[in-house]
């Protein structure tokens, strides 16, 4: 289960710069490849339940919308495969904080 979806992600980021980190193989099709995107925030939720199990019961149901925000930030930097520019570093980093300060309160 992930926090975010496909809509999510382009209201954050725009289409633009999801197809180009998600259209990486050959046929390129011009369009976000859902495969990708979809790895990258299952990924992300993955990541974002070993900080939360320790303390909630897993799915959270509903889920806040700040971990559909976490989600995208995760999913995002994880998309940057030949490393992501300094600022989404920094989100990302501050998005595994904001989880830590989720579980330890």
């Amino acid at each position: 289960m992930t926090y975010a979806t496909r809509n999510d992600m382009t209201l954050r980021y725009g289409d633009a710069d999801l197809i180009q980190l998600t259209d990486v193989d050959e046929p390129y099709t011009g369009a976000i490849v859902d495969a990708v995107l979809e790895r990258a925030l299952a990924d992300g939720a993955e990541l974002m339940d070993a900080y939360l199990r320790v303390r909630y019961s897993l799915p959270i149901s509903p889920a806040p919308d700040i971990l559909a925000r976490l989600n995208c930030t995760i999913a995002y930097r994880n998309l940057h495969r030949n490393g992501a520019p300094e600022e989404i570093e920094k989100a990302y980093a501050d998005a595994l904080r904001t989880l830590g300060l989720i579980r330890d309160r």
